[in-house]
């Protein structure tokens, strides 16, 4: 695939360094020269910068401040709320070492990944969650419901999810016969 991009960027960027194509009703800009790709990336990253959509999560993105789920947050006026309350806690946190919780974890986690090494994955998302649970919310009893929950989000949103996260266009099909079926339900009053 990576090949076919290469060749249509020596035929369609021409001295430009990038090329757009439309793939399945989505836009999708290629960039094919790295100065360009720097200048669009790192000197007008304020401008350029956002995370992508994620269609099949309703306002992934939190444009209309449901701010539903923070890591999919796009930047915007509560994006930037969110980040200086964060960068305030996680900073009181970071300079009193974290409350020892870090310290405490690392080693509960050492100890269970010598009981059962082949555990390694579980144990490891065990302990980040209790971490986060820890310092979020002062209660590390949450951590097995929030991995539930975050692994779950995760494959809603992933490529190996929904078709409808590779191929907007069967989103955009069945929108099409949705509205078809209502104009058909209409005429038939």
């Amino acid at each position: 695939m990576w090949l076919k991009f290469h060749e249509w960027g020596r035929r369609y960027s021409g001295a430009n360094g990038f090329y757009m194509i439309d793939i399945l009703g989505t836009l999708v800009l290629v960039v094919t020269d790295e100065d360009v790709a720097e200048e669009l990336m790192v000197r007008r990253a304020k401008y350029n910068s956002d995370r992508p959509e994620i269609r099949s999560i309703v306002d992934s993105k939190s444009t209309d401040g449901s701010m539903e789920y923070l890591p999919l947050m796009g930047k915007n006026q509560y994006w930037a709320r969110q980040r200086r309350l964060t960068h305030a806690y996680l900073t009181e946190a970071s300079n009193s070492h974290y409350h020892g919780i870090m310290y405490h974890e690392a080693k509960r986690w050492l100890v269970r990944l010598i009981e059962r090494p082949d555990n390694f994955q579980f144990s490891l998302e065990d302990m980040a969650s209790k971490v986060m649970c820890q310092l979020t919310w002062d209660d590390p009893s949450l951590s097995e419901y929030c991995t539930k929950s975050a692994w779950g989000l995760l494959t809603q949103m992933s490529p190996a999810g929904p078709i409808t996260n590779v191929f907007y266009a069967f989103v955009a099909l069945a929108r099409d016969n949705e509205s078809l079926e209502n104009s058909r339900a209409q005429a038939s009053r």
